[in-house]
């Protein structure tokens, strides 16, 4: 998966919220499908943090 995917996703899921178009019995699943995302975009935000860091040179200063 890449960000991209996972973040067109979570807008997907996002819009059929706001729509109504998850009814409760899908709603469990769809809140734990967004937590995953979101969880997996944060851990790639970071490792591209860490890269570009490194790649600076500079530990010292967080970009993330």
């Amino acid at each position: 998966m890449t960000y991209a995917e996972a973040l067109a996703e979570l807008e997907a899921i996002l819009a059929d919220l706001r729509e109504g178009k998850i009814d409760i019995d899908a709603l469990e699943h769809q809140t734990q499908r967004a937590t995953e995302l979101i969880q997996w975009c944060q851990v790639k935000l970071r490792s591209v943090g860490n890269h570009i860091q490194d790649l600076a040179g500079d530990k010292d200063n967080e970009l993330f």
